[in-house]
């Protein structure tokens, strides 16, 4: 009877362990599935900054958006001023798809002022979204 007994559990506990690996991968595709829905996946460069040196890129990230209706994709850059003088920019991106062809490419955002030792976020956007895009490019460029 005692070997009975140990069958049952041993199956038990072979089939629990099974559901669980079953449960992990697909909350880890789940998650993996988020991602391009949420933004993230396209590498991103800043090819030209006319403020080098004053205006310093700290972080950028491309996500989805609604402009307008229109499905888009945008590029939320955080900058920092790193010269005495509040500065004005606005920044420009251009968006590729896996292939190099540009998609589309944003107008300039509206100029901001950044004021001395302080952090401030530009959003170039333009028509697509994320799946599309491979990679983009940041151009900051000073506005007065």
């Amino acid at each position: 009877m005692t070997g009975a007994n140990f069958s049952v559990t041993r199956e038990k506990y072979t089939r629990r362990r099974a559901v669980l690996a079953t449960g992990t991968t697909l909350a880890a595709v789940g998650l993996s599935g988020c991602a391009g829905v949420l933004g993230g996946g396209a590498d991103g460069v800043v090819t030209e900054n006319e403020l080098e040196g004053d205006l310093e890129v700290l972080d950028h990230e491309i996500e989805n958006t609604r402009l307008s209706g229109t499905k888009s994709v945008k590029v939320d850059v955080t900058v920092t001023n790193n010269s005495e003088d509040a500065l004005t920019a606005a920044a420009i991106a251009e968006f590729f798809d896996g292939n190099g062809v540009s998609i589309d490419e944003s107008a300039a955002t509206t100029p901001k002022s950044v004021p001395r030792s302080q952090d401030v976020q530009l959003h170039p956007a333009a028509r697509g979204r994320v799946e599309d895009v491979s990679r983009y490019e940041l151009r900051l460029v000073e506005r007065f």
